[in-house]
This record gives C-alpha cells, sequence and structure tokens, in this order.
C-alpha cells in the first residue's frame, strides 16, 4: 500500500514571527467616513473628546496605595435617610473586575451618617478578611480588602443631587492597596515542547519568593454565571504555597513520578506533562519576615490550548510500547489532550537517526509528539533500510532539509510596565496640580485633582500634520486616536493626564495592545511602559522618526495603487477581500529567513535587517513578510476599499501567529492571508471560516488584539461563506469523500485538496484514495503522491 508522504514543510503553516509591530482596527475610521469630522488646525484632547462624545466623562483617577483596612468616606449632598435601608448596600459596591458587574462584588458594608444641612456621609469599609488572602496574614488583618491587584469603588448615586438620585451610568474609582514589600511582575512563558514556566522580575533586598496556586469557581449571582478569577470576585479562591523560590522562574509543576517512567535499562519516557498546571498561580516576595501583596496572576484558563498534558485515552492503547507489522501501519498522528480536557492532534515525530536493524528481532523505534514534551517508543516486525529511509523521508521537504520545529512567543513590542504600583507611589498623584485641598476628605480630595488634572490635560495638543490626516486611524474612542497618533508620529513622551482610565494600567495595556494591532501604520514600536508618578507613556521605536513617516507615506502610495488597480465600484465586499486575498497570493511570499532569525533569539527580537519582515512594510513594500505583515497589509487594504477587516492574533499548531477576521452578515469569520496557496500550497487553507473550522485547525486566539471586554462581539458561527463548504470540497463521512474524490479523479485534475471532517477515519481514507487512482487513473498511480496538513489532503497526479 502506498504511504501518505509527510512532506511538512512544502505544506508547511507559515505561522512564526508574528507580532512585532502593529495593525490596525475598524469601527471609529468607519465614524471618521461616516461624519466627516473635520480636524482643527490645532488639534487638542478636548477635541477628540468631543469627537467621540466624552467630554463629559465622569472618570476618576485610581487612588494607589491605600490601607489595607482603608474605610472610604463619601460625601452626598441628600438626605440618604429617605431610602429604604435596604438599600444602603447598592449605594456604593467594591469590585474586584473593571466592569464593576454584580458578580464581581465583593464583601463590604456600608454605614449612613446624617451631615449637616440634609446632606449624608456613607462610609465604605471592608466586611472580613478580603479576597486573596495570604496564608501569612496575622490576625490583626482581620478586616482587609484582601490582596488582589486591584479594586474598584462603583458609585451608583449621584453625589451631587439634592435628593437621593440613582445614576443612570455609575461612576468607578480604581484603587490599590499597599504592601510590605515590593509585589513581583509575573509573566510566563511556554517553551517549544509546550510547558509552562513562570517568570518574574528580580527584587532587591529579597531573601526569596513565594509561589501560590489557587482554584478558581465560576460564580452564580443573580441568575447569571460569571467567568472564574476577579470577574467572580475570586470566590473560593484561596491561595495555596506550592514552592519556595530563591530565582526568579519556577518550570516544575505535577508529579515528576507520574509524568515520567523510567525503564530497568535507565531510559527514561515522558507519557504526561503539566500535569499540575491548573487554576490561577500567584507570587509573593519575602524578606525580613514580612511578604507581599499578590502578583496579578498567571491565568491558565486563557493558556490551556497551549498547554498539553498526555495522549488521549482513546490512543494512549495504540502508541506506547505497541508492535507493528509494517512501517506503514505506524500512525502519522495522536490525539492530545491539554489540561481544560480539550482535545487536539499532534503530529509523531519517529527518530531514525540512530536505529540499527536486528535480524529476527523487531525493530525499536524511539518518537516524540510534536508540541509536547510526550516520548515514548513503538515496534515495527518487518522492517527494511529502505524502511527506515522512507520513514526519515516524512519530516523532509522537496529538497531533502529536515523540516524545523515551531517555537512559541510573540516578537512583539516589549512591556516594561510593572501591573502593580510601587509602595513609594503616592495615594493621589498631585504633581500637576499643586494645590492644597479644602478637605481632608480622601474621595474629595482624588475628585477635585481628578478635575483640575484632567482640565490641564485636556488642553494638551494631539499630533497631526498633512501626512497623519491622509493615513488611516482605526479607532473606537479618544483615548485609542489619542494614542494611535502618538505611535504613528514617533512620540516618545505620551501623557495620560486627560484620561484617568489609562491611568489604570490593566485598562491601558488593553488599550495600546488594541490600538498596536489594529493599526498598521504603526511601524516599528519596541517597547513601552507607563509611569505612575508621572501618568506617562514612555515609548521607544526601532526606526528613526524620520524613517518612520517616510516609510508610512510609500505604504500609503503603494496601498491606494494595488487598491485601484485592483477594486472596482461595482464590486461585492466578498468580490473586495477577495481580489485583495488572491493579489497578495499572486504578489508577495514570507520570508523564512525573518522567521529563522526570531528563532535565533527565541522570539524576543529580531536582527534589524528584518524589522521590515514584522511591519506593514514588508508585505506591502518588499512583497516579502511574515504573517504579522500579511494581517497587518491585508487590513490596511480592506479598509482603503471600505470594507469591515480586524487583525487577530494568537497561536496556530501552539506558534504564535496573525491573522484576520472580515464582517459578513453580522458575524466576525477567518481569514488567514499568509496560509495561501503560495506559501502553504493549499489555496484559502482558512478563508470565510466560522470559528469551530478555526479552532479545528488549531488557531486560537489571544485576548491582545481587542478589548478583553469586548471579544466576545467578533466571533462567527455560519460555515455557508467558508471557501471549502461553499466549493463543494469538505466532506464529512469516508462515503461522502470516495465519492467526492473519485469524482475529482475523473475530471482530470493534476492537483485534488478536500477538507475532512473530524468524522473521516483517515485509514479507511487512505486506502479509498489509493483504491481510487488505482481504479481511475492507474497509469499515474506510481507517480502519485498524496500529503496532508491538519484537516487537508491533497493529491498530486
Amino acid at each position: 500500500m502506498k504511504k501518505m508522504l509527510l512532506s511538512l514543510l512544502v505544506m508547511c503553516l507559515l505561522l512564526t514571527g508574528c507580532m512585532s509591530d502593529a495593525a490596525n482596527g475598524f469601527n471609529a475610521s468607519i465614524k471618521l467616513l461616516k461624519y466627516a469630522w473635520q480636524t482643527p488646525e490645532k488639534l487638542s484632547v478636548q477635541h477628540l473628546k468631543q469627537k467621540y462624545g466624552e467630554d463629559r466623562s465622569k472618570q476618576i483617577m485610581p487612588l494607589y496605595n491605600v490601607a489595607k483596612d482603608m474605610k472610604f468616606e463619601f460625601n452626598f449632598q441628600s438626605d440618604l435617610s429617605q431610602i429604604d435601608i435596604l438599600k444602603w448596600e447598592e449605594m456604593i459596591t467594591v469590585h474586584t473586575d473593571r466592569q464593576a458587574l454584580p458578580s464581581s462584588q465583593m464583601a463590604s458594608f456600608n454605614r449612613v451618617a446624617a451631615a449637616p444641612d440634609s446632606k449624608s456621609i456613607v462610609t465604605v469599609e471592608p466586611l472580613d478578611s478580603g479576597v486573596l488572602p495570604l496564608p501569612s496574614a496575622s490576625s490583626n488583618d482581620q478586616l482587609s480588602w484582601g490582596n488582589a491587584p486591584i479594586y474598584y469603588l462603583r458609585i451608583n448615586y449621584d453625589m451631587a443631587s439634592a435628593t437621593p438620585q440613582k445614576l443612570e451610568k455609575p461612576f468607578i474609582i480604581p484603587f490599590t492597596v499597599e504592601s510590605k514589600l515590593p509585589v513581583p511582575n509575573l509573566s510566563y512563558e511556554i517553551s517549544e515542547d509546550g510547558r509552562l514556566k513562570l517568570v518574574w522580575d528580580k527584587i532587591t533586598g529579597i531573601s526569596e519568593y513565594k509561589v501560590y496556586q489557587t482554584f478558581p469557581e465560576a460564580r452564580v449571582k443573580d441568575g447569571t454565571t460569571s467567568a472564574a478569577g476577579k470577574k467572580s470576585a475570586f470566590y473560593l479562591e484561596n491561595p495555596v504555597l506550592i514552592e519556595r523560590v530563591k530565582g526568579t522562574a519556577l518550570v516544575d509543576f505535577g508529579d515528576t513520578a507520574y509524568d515520567q517512567l523510567e525503564l530497568d535499562s535507565g531510559e527514561s519516557f515522558t507519557l504526561a506533562q503539566n500535569t499540575g498546571v491548573q487554576g490561577n498561580f500567584y507570587v509573593t516576595a519575602v524578606a525580613n519576615g514580612k511578604e507581599s501583596n499578590f502578583s496579578a496572576p498567571v491565568v491558565t484558563a486563557d493558556l490551556s490550548s497551549q498547554l498539553p498534558t498526555e495522549v488521549s485515552d482513546e490512543y494512549e492503547g495504540d502508541l506506547f510500547g505497541n508492535t507493528y507489522e509494517y512501517v506503514d501501519d505506524l500512525p502519522y498522528s495522536v490525539e492530545v489532550k491539554h489540561t481544560d480536557g480539550s482535545i487536539s492532534f499532534k503530529d509523531i515525530m519517529y527518530e531514525t537517526e540512530q536505529l540499527v536493524l536486528e535480524p529476527s528481532s523487531p525493530l525499536r523505534i524511539p518518537y516524540s509528539i510534536k508540541g509536547t514534551a510526550l516520548t515514548g517508543v513503538v515496534w515495527v516486525e518487518d522492517v527494511t533500510l529502505e524502511d527506515i529511509d522512507y520513514v526519515a523521508s516524512w519530516y523532509e521537504d522537496e529538497d531533502g532539509e529536515s523540516e524545523g520545529t515551531a517555537n512559541t512567543g510573540y516578537v512583539q513590542p516589549e512591556n516594561t510596565t510593572y501591573f502593580i504600583p510601587d509602595a513609594n507611589v503616592p495615594t493621589i498623584i498631585t504633581r500637576f496640580t499643586k494645590a492644597t485641598s479644602a478637605t481632608d476628605n480622601l474621595i474629595d480630595q482624588q475628585i477635585e485633582n481628578t478635575r483640575r488634572v484632567v482640565a490641564k490635560g485636556d488642553k494638551a495638543t494631539v499630533p497631526t500634520d498633512k501626512l497623519m490626516e491622509k493615513l488611516h486611524i482605526s479607532a473606537d474612542s479618544a483615548l485609542e486616536e489619542y494614542l494611535a497618533r502618538s505611535l504613528m508620529t514617533g512620540e516618545e513622551d505620551i501623557s495620560l493626564m486627560s484620561f484617568p482610565e489609562a491611568q489604570n494600567t490593566e485598562v491601558l495595556i488593553d488599550v495600546v495592545e488594541k490600538v498596536m494591532y489594529q493599526n498598521p501604520y504603526i511601524i516599528g514600536l519596541a517597547s513601552y511602559g507607563y509611569d505612575y508618578r508621572t501618568l506617562t507613556l514612555y515609548v521607544s521605536y526601532e526606526n528613526p522618526v524620520k524613517e518612520m513617516r517616510a516609510k508610512q507615506r510609500e505604504i500609503m502610495l503603494e496601498a491606494q495603487r494595488i487598491v485601484a488597480a485592483t477594486i472596482t465600484p461595482e464590486m461585492s465586499d466578498e468580490e473586495k477581500r477577495l481580489a485583495i486575498y488572491d493579489y497578495l497570493n499572486d504578489t508577495t511570499v514570507y520570508d523564512d529567513d525573518a522567521l529563522d532569525n526570531a528563532y535565533k533569539y527565541d522570539f524576543r527580537k529580531v536582527d534589524p535587517a528584518f524589522y521590515d519582515a514584522y511591519s506593514t512594510y514588508g508585505i506591502m513594500i518588499n512583497k516579502l513578510g511574515v504573517c504579522m505583515s500579511y494581517a497587518y497589509t491585508y487590513k490596511l487594504l480592506n479598509d482603503l476599499a471600505g470594507v469591515e477587516t480586524i487583525v487577530v492574533t494568537g497561536y496556530l499548531d501552539g506558534v504564535p501567529h496573525a491573522w484576520n477576521k472580515v464582517k459578513i452578515g453580522g458575524e466576525w469569520l477567518n481569514v488567514d492571508p499568509t496560509n495561501n496557496a503560495t506559501n502553504s500550497d493549499v489555496p484559502y487553507l482558512l478563508y470565510n471560516a466560522n470559528d469551530a473550522t478555526a479552532i479545528n485547525e488549531e488557531y486560537v486566539e489571544d485576548v491582545s488584539y481587542w478589548l478583553d471586554d469586548e471579544l466576545n462581539q467578533y466571533t462567527g458561527d455560519s460555515n455557508k461563506y467558508d471557501y471549502y463548504v461553499k466549493n463543494g470540497l469538505e466532506v464529512t463521512s469516508n462515503k461522502q469523500f470516495r465519492i467526492e474524490m473519485k469524482k475529482l479523479v475523473q475530471s482530470g485534475q493534476d492537483q485534488i485538496i478536500l477538507r475532512l471532517s473530524p468524522e473521516v477515519d483517515y485509514s479507511e481514507m487512505l486506502d479509498d484514495t489509493w483504491d481510487i487512482v488505482w481504479e481511475e487513473a492507474r497509469d499515474q498511480y506510481d507517480d502519485a503522491e498524496m500529503y496532508y496538513m491538519g484537516s487537508y489532503v491533497l493529491l498530486e497526479l
């Protein structure tokens, strides 16, 4: 029987080195066109706020480093005794998530007291030991807000009204609590073989770090089930100390005795990994008997699709230690479970270099599973040297070169922001107003301070020039457009005085990432970091500003030329999308050298020679780049053509990747312009595909490309626009496969591609294919070759 050739490099998804510069968003750019907003000659932040209807916003600056048992006092201009006492608790609530929904409300107690002139004072204080209690906390910490990274006061009644009045839209005041020691800045890495690693910055003077694990549960409140963690007020999250660490990383999770199998020969195999990876992880710093608050968490639920655990139960008995009669019987791929119980198919990599044939003995062949640390061994009874060479050929491209393996990690701008302010950051940032407050009330002080800081910030000018006004800006708020303009013009010190919401780093990083990925004219962003004391976002760039602006002009002119040459007014949106996709397929290629360079630096940076390959300039001008450049370019050309498109970031087969989503019939469907026929040998591999299809092909979205709380708006369920469904090239059973394959072979095509649903049995499909070729194209049988990539099967005759 003929064997399916695993020429995986030829068919390889071009998926890595995807996350270096910036891309571009949609809605506000449509607002620009729709309302024809005219940029003033001297543009101010106030002008932007008026443009987006935000000039009356009541955002309040965060309070930093308040006492853990802080009692907040709110002065109301009305007599709250008129309100039912049962409603006092809803006047002001405390939350652990910035949306401040009921599910994230934590325990607090409101005291209402009368004040002179029919006014009232509401005191909000902790009711118990708070959320995320430290196991080392003393009995003195009984009443506390706890150790969460950040909290939110939600004011539901109008403090200025002469009568009790519920606000139509509550206003929010974020606050952080003081820590006895600096709080570690925790992040994570996922290795090429799918192992989780916790990493954090070194803190001077610290004797050790403690790593804690929690097991959050979803919370049901008012009939609504919320996500676990901060959105559920850390419901039932009781931190458990799992490790004390002297260094700044932790890589050992789970039961090593269970994960590893030791043979009498001394040989060891990995049968499981990440078995202890679940829930959330936090880190604290320890010195001189003191312990810091908890770091921001690493939430493993968000990473589960990248964290394999073991071979699924269904396949376990068919692989490790199993004996096969011929090499033709060896499986190509296997189902692997992830930490959340989900399943994906992973390629099996048989190690053939050191094999030695022994007469009358089965051949022992070690293997590893691609994208995991899982290893094992199988036996084959009837083997020749030619068979060994044959198996080795499965992992070679047409030139006989071994295929490289994918790595993990984005080549994205470095974020130097500390998620939690250090203890020296003052509770109220007054350096810009320098005015003495007329009150001792902390809340009143911050409300007045915010008014003065914002008023000063609103007068600041916003970058604009003749080129800027010709460039497409994607933004949905004044803050987003302000950041986009600043980053597009190479501003290095970006004041956020006018935007109290952005002084909360949880919000700021979310917005910066969206702006960065949804604006393709942002070129060469190298790093960014927020300074709490100066209310400033500090930015560095790969290129001088003059060079950056020159490249923007080139990109703009080339985009106009391409759209003029490929798009006509009578085209439908789908015809425009297809024309742009086909243009990229016909005129551009993937930059393998840029990918190799990213591997060299473990995907943390690339050499200057490859900067362009990771920005819009690469594909738009040089016609050479990686997937991020493709995604930016596809977005920019569609924007210019008036078609709704966004950039999506995430992973493909466990490796960082960028692609696009397009809006069709109210849904957002997936398009991957990188993996076209030119680059992957599979035409329209992901074109107008729904999310289920994308997930089946191992496309996994992350949360970077859009605001976290809005991601659920960018989903798609329909498959009727999918290229393979629309053209009858997707089969859902072996019976349908036989019918379609026979029909296509009879048609005389020299290349046939079908997409298989999970219900199709691969072994039966292989036998059927070669039977059909023998019956319908016998003269081509010996030269016929068959390849597979994910769910796609390609037959060349």
